[in-house]
């Protein structure tokens, strides 16, 4: 059984291939029981960024803010 990791990592995989397809001028792709056409790319784009988040959390690669103090320079 795939983990929680390799599930997402492949869907991100089918995603991105996807949103390749639709760029090169394809009119609907189907993922599992999905059909996205042209109109569904920001769609695909939106779940190309949740899917990339949550690979990053799970590997511990997610980028951290951190406050910057420039010599005690206040607005």
């Amino acid at each position: 059984m795939a983990t929680e990791l390799e599930t997402y990592e492949a869907e991100l995989t089918a995603v991105r291939e996807a949103m390749n397809a639709i760029a090169a001028g394809g009119q609907a792709v189907t993922i599992g029981d999905m059909t996205y056409t042209e109109a569904s790319y920001a769609a695909l784009s939106a779940r190309e960024k949740y899917l990339s988040g949550r690979i990053a959390r799970l590997n511990n690669t997610r980028m951290r803010v951190l406050p910057v103090n420039f010599g005690g320079f206040r607005r």
